[in-house]
């Protein structure tokens, strides 16, 4: 139902249509920031800022923002066919991502071997894009993954930075679960 649709709007519209009380918008943008760490979008406007673009330039200038208030910022990105997920949730004003970095990194090496088993372009591949190798499903499960994650630090008040690397696990070739591999906890 959503070919065609820019993703940030598919998934502005489906939450918003899980919850009466949600009220979910969409920035149709690329975030920047100046010379001054002022973004070019008011993030200050937002309880929760949920970035899945998988690029670390969008963690940078969230790490290098002047935030007024408090807000949770949620990170969630896929590895290599959805086979990994990597989640970082922080509560705060400032925020510091290279603990995630740090934690995140020898898995995405680990990647980048198997990239070359994959005979498809590469750049700017993401889990949104037709070629990518992995199934609509394993996407799926990475969502509900996150979404539940997200849900659960909200709810929690959690004033903790959390950082989870998920993985899918298979017995005899079935799939039983994602599983957390590593969890770092600061804060």
């Amino acid at each position: 139902n959503n070919i065609g649709e820019f993703k940030e709007l598919s998934v502005c519209n489906y939450l918003n249509s899980l919850n009466p009380h949600a009220n979910v918008k969409v920035i149709n943008d690329t975030l920047s920031n100046d010379d001054s760490f002022k973004t070019n979008i008011d993030l200050d406007r937002y309880d929760v800022i949920v970035d899945c673009t998988g690029e670390n330039n969008v963690l940078d200038i969230l790490q290098s923002t002047n935030f007024k208030r408090t807000h949770i910022i949620a990170s969630v990105s896929v590895g290599l066919g959805a086979k990994r997920l990597y989640v970082t949730l922080m509560n705060g004003n400032t925020f510091n991502f290279n603990a995630f970095y740090d934690l995140i990194s020898p898995y995405l090496q680990a990647e980048k071997v198997l990239y070359d088993d994959y005979d498809l372009p590469r750049n700017g591949i993401g889990c949104w894009h037709p070629t990518f190798p992995g199934r609509s499903d394993d996407i799926w499960i990475a969502a509900a993954t996150s979404v539940k994650v997200i849900e659960n630090y909200i709810i929690s008040k959690s004033q903790k930075t959390l950082s989870f690397i998920y993985e899918q696990k298979e017995s005899d070739g079935i799939f039983e679960s994602y599983e957390v591999v590593e969890k770092r906890e600061d804060g």
